[in-house]
């Protein structure tokens, strides 16, 4: 079983939240299906098993459905932190 297969088999119910923040949650649904979107359109932009993505974003149930996505792609997940310089995060 792949990382990304945890997202995909967790036992919740679409239904259910799964991440949450100080403001709201999301759903394993919407959980699932936002990394599931993402996966889709990483490999239609041509990113290929094993091919690095990085991602610069806060901690949010956004980062956590964007790590999922790209590893769906079979991609390498490459966190940037969202707080580095753009020097920095170029270098990434």
């Amino acid at each position: 079983m792949s990382l990304a297969h945890l997202l995909v088999s967790h036992p919740f119910a679409d239904d259910e939240p799964l991440l949450y923040t100080a403001a709201r949650s999301v759903t394993a649904g919407e959980a699932r299906l936002a990394a599931a979107t993402l996966a889709e359109r990483l490999r239609d932009a041509g990113v290929e098993p094993g091919q690095p993505v990085a991602v610069q974003l806060p901690n949010s149930p956004e980062m956590v459905t964007a790590m999922f996505g790209v590893w769906l792609a079979d991609a390498v997940f490459v966190p940037v932190n969202w707080r580095a310089p753009d020097a920095e995060a170029e270098r990434m």
